[in-house]
């Protein structure tokens, strides 16, 4: 019976040893963001290559960079807005990560920054390109299929809004 005790308190012990940091909270592994500012040679670059007229959309020091091939009809889009869109997601180096075949609905707050900020863009029909820097993105978290720290370029239809 001893020896059962034994046992029981030392597996205690052990076990107590793996959740040491049970009681100062959990431990998070910090990241940098790269600067809006940082990004935009980049941004630049990628914009003069992809020979279309873009116009940089600023907010106090946040911005993108966006070209419009339909500015679309009716009122603009607000923060508390909810847009139905199709897009097509890809990295500057032409991937792409993401694009949808029938229009998407979703509160613009429940989006990435960048669609936040270019709220006042978005009318029914509006079809644009936005050239994001990461900040306004995925920052320095990324996701599943985005790196971190990536400047993205979507390219977006409004199909409606609410």
């Amino acid at each position: 019976m001893k020896k059962v005790l034994v046992i029981a308190v030392v597996s205690c012990a052990l076990l107590a040893a793996c959740f040491k940091n049970l009681g100062n909270g959990p431990t998070y592994v910090s990241c940098t963001p790269v600067s809006a500012s940082d990004d935009e040679a980049k941004i630049k670059a990628f914009c003069a290559a992809d020979s279309v007229d873009y116009t940089k959309y600023a907010v106090d020091t946040n911005y993108i960079y966006y070209h419009y091939s339909a500015a679309g009809s009716g009122p603009s889009a607000t923060a508390s807005s909810v847009i139905f869109f199709e897009y097509k997601l890809t990295l500057l180096d032409g991937t792409v990560i993401g694009q949808s075949a029938t229009p998407i609905q979703s509160a613009i707050v429940n989006l990435i920054p960048a669609f936040q900020l270019a709220a006042p863009l978005f009318k029914k029909g509006t079809h644009i390109q936005m050239v994001v820097p990461s900040i306004l993105a995925y920052a320095c978290t990324g996701s599943s299929s985005i790196p971190a720290n990536t400047i993205l370029h979507f390219d977006v239809t409004i199909t409606d809004l609410d």
